[in-house]
């Protein structure tokens, strides 16, 4: 974003070229959290791709989206399991989603968004933002301090 007063986008781009083919206004895009002066809007955060489509957590909105990749469309939407939402992770059917300020990773049923179950971790452990699953094993990164945490 050039300009931090047009709401985000997402943007579909050739892996090859790095030139955008389509962009549209990220669904739920706005301020949130403590907003000050030079606030600007947040747009989507964690992707996961599932059946050829993609999950985009969008902190503003208070939802996890399912998106269309070829048209920006919603599919539908659930709501976040908190207020900074961030990454996100696929499991047998089930959407794993981070949500940063409560230090707490859920796992949550895809087709209404109810917690099934959540990982709290403590202030001492590193703060979770990304988010990913292998094998049955939870991976999550910090953004502050760049570490890379597996979960067991």
């Amino acid at each position: 974003m050039t300009d931090p007063a047009m709401p985000p986008r997402t943007l579909k781009v050739d892996a090859e070229t790095g030139r955008t083919l389509k962009s549209w206004v990220t669904p739920g895009s706005g301020l949130y959290g403590n907003i000050t002066p030079r606030s600007t809007p947040s747009g989507g955060h964690g992707l996961k791709w599932v059946d050829g489509k993609y999950w985009m957590a969008v902190p503003a909105s208070g939802k996890l989206f399912l998106m269309e990749p070829e048209t920006g469309d919603i599919v539908r939407s659930v709501p976040a399991p908190g207020v900074r939402t961030h990454g996100l992770a696929w499991d047998n059917g089930d959407l794993w989603c981070v949500e940063s300020d409560g230090r707490v990773i859920y796992k949550l049923d895809p087709r209404d968004g109810r917690p099934i179950a959540r990982i709290q971790l403590t202030k001492e452990d590193p703060e979770p933002h990304g988010l990913d699953i292998s094998r049955g094993v939870l991976w999550y990164c910090d953004a502050a301090s760049g570490w890379i945490c597996q979960l067991v």
